[in-house]
């Protein structure tokens, strides 16, 4: 495997004696040190990608999606991001369902922290050649919300039983691992990002689906997700550009009363709000949040 340095935006032709297909890999990094291992799992492909282009420290989002896309030459590009590891059917499946109807297949993944979701996608290249991945808050959902006003369909892919007859049922129709480095700080603002979401999608259906399955994996950061959902529904503006450092800012408020619970501080009690009514609960509630911030 050969790379060619192209600034931010790194082009790595595929070579070998397995068949390559139409597909580009457009792998977002911002210097995880866990790059090599996406990379690998691209390698180990059934049907590996045609080239793979490494978008380096671009952000947000968007902007560095867009910038991959239009690296692409290929019909197609896969979007992976530098903690995913890939099943190695992932690709070859995905590619089976496209059609000429579709603009997109998403395949879900696992996920230590919140158990699975739907974040890995394989996009028609011709999407991106009619319109960008717009700056919002889901630029992605606005982005197939587009596609699909423009007569594009899209699909999901699916696998009973998940990558081992054993698999938790939670786990099913997954096909991928999303291994990030879970510390606080990853967390919370990940999840600051996630709240913004769903205010901006107004999707409280989606909210509520997320708040489950943070109840039902019930990994130790799990709380911190959850206030970090919670704050997130109350921040920033239906614009992704320019929010890195207000996320930054929100944990930097938050990290002193992280310490003291480390250090042995107490929070403050809950108050008791049975036989109360909504009004009462929600100014008590508001008292116990602002004292707590």
């Amino acid at each position: 495997m050969s790379a060619a340095d192209a600034g931010p935006a790194e082009a790595t032709s595929a070579s070998g004696s397995v068949p390559r297909g139409d597909i580009t890999a457009v792998v977002l990094t911002a210097g995880e040190p866990s790059l090599e291992r996406a990379l690998e799992s691209l390698a180990r492909q059934t049907l590996p990608p045609a080239e793979i282009v490494v978008v380096r420290d671009v952000s947000p989002f968007f902007a560095a999606l867009n910038e991959g896309a239009r690296a692409t030459r290929t019909e197609f590009l896969a979007q992976v991001d530098a903690d995913m590891v890939l099943d190695p059917e992932c690709l070859a499946v995905l590619r089976g369902i496209m059609t000429d109807q579709l603009g997109m297949v998403r395949a879900m993944r696992r996920d230590p922290l919140i158990g699975r979701d739907a974040s890995f996608k394989l996009y028609r290249t011709e999407c991106f050649r009619q319109g960008d991945l717009p700056d919002s808050a889901a630029s992605d959902v606005d982005f197939r919300t587009a596609l699909m006003a423009r007569g594009w369909l899209a699909a999901t892919a699916l696998r009973f039983g998940g990558p081992a007859p054993d698999t938790d049922r939670g786990l099913w129709h997954t096909w991928l691992d999303h291994l990030p480095d879970y510390t606080p700080r990853y967390t919370f603002i990940k999840f600051l990002a996630e709240g913004r979401r769903f205010r901006h999608l107004a999707s409280a259906r989606g909210l509520r689906w997320k708040l489950e399955q943070l109840h039902r994996v019930g990994h130790p950061l799990n709380p911190l997700a959850r206030l970090g959902l919670g704050r997130g529904l109350f921040v920033g503006d239906a614009r992704e550009s320019g929010q890195a450092a207000a996320r930054a800012a929100e944990f930097a408020r938050l990290e002193p009363f992280l310490a003291r619970r480390g250090a042995g501080g107490r929070p403050a009690r809950a108050p008791r709000l049975w036989g109360r009514g909504v009004r009462a609960i929600y100014r008590r509630s508001r008292s116990l949040g602002l004292a707590l911030a």
